[in-house]
C-alpha cells in the first residue's frame, strides 16, 4: 500500500471509531489495496486496521462489530455502539433509549 493511501485508510478507519459510520466510493478503496475489487485478503486488513483503531483508543477487549453495506458506488462501514455508549432509535413518535442487555 503507498503511504498517501495509507494515510487515507487509516484516515477512514478512524472516521468510524469516531463518528460511527463512513463511506468511501469503490475506486478510491481499490486504489488503497492496490485491487482490483475488494476480496478476503482486503477484508481481513480492513478488520485488522479496525482492532488497530479499537485498541490504540483504549477499547481493548470491548471492540465494536463493524458492518458493510455495499452499493454500486460506495463501501459503507457502520459499527454498533461500544458498552460505554448509549443507543437511541428515532422513531415517528420521537426517540427512545435501546437497552441493549435484552
Amino acid at each position: 500500500m503507498q503511504r498517501h493511501h495509507e494515510i487515507e485508510f487509516a484516515q477512514f478507519m478512524e472516521a468510524i471509531f469516531l463518528n460511527g459510520a463512513a463511506s468511501m466510493r469503490w475506486d478510491r478503496v481499490c486504489m488503497w489495496f492496490n485491487a482490483e475489487q475488494v476480496g478476503d485478503t482486503e477484508w481481513k486488513q480492513i478488520h485488522a486496521k479496525w482492532l488497530e483503531v479499537c485498541k490504540a483508543n483504549g477499547y481493548v477487549d470491548d471492540v465494536a462489530p463493524i458492518f458493510c453495506y455495499t452499493n454500486p458506488s460506495a463501501l459503507v462501514i457502520v459499527r454498533e455502539g461500544f458498552g460505554d455508549e448509549d443507543v437511541i432509535e428515532i422513531t415517528a413518535e420521537g426517540a427512545e433509549e435501546i437497552d441493549e442487555a435484552e
